[in-house]
């Protein structure tokens, strides 16, 4: 995992298409500014964890689940 520091206004880019911009930093809080296309998803690591629990509530393959059309936890984003 790449480990990056910045400074507020300063960003990062993902890619070509995807710029993350620290906006703010606080009492040890990080806000995050983030510029992608529309086709780009982007989820905060505990929603995807909802998701994908309540698409597979049992562990068990049922087609296609929030598992296999997001990237797997430890990739996350």
């Amino acid at each position: 995992m790449p480990v990056i520091s910045r400074r507020p206004s300063e960003a990062i880019y993902i890619g070509e298409n995807v710029e993350v911009r620290v906006l703010r930093v606080r009492n040890g809080s990080v806000r995050l500014g983030f510029t992608a296309p529309r086709d780009v998803l982007i989820f905060r690591s505990e929603l995807l964890d909802l998701l994908r629990r309540a698409e597979n509530p049992c562990g068990k393959s049922q087609g296609e689940t929030a598992a296999r059309r997001f990237p797997p936890e430890s990739a996350e984003r």
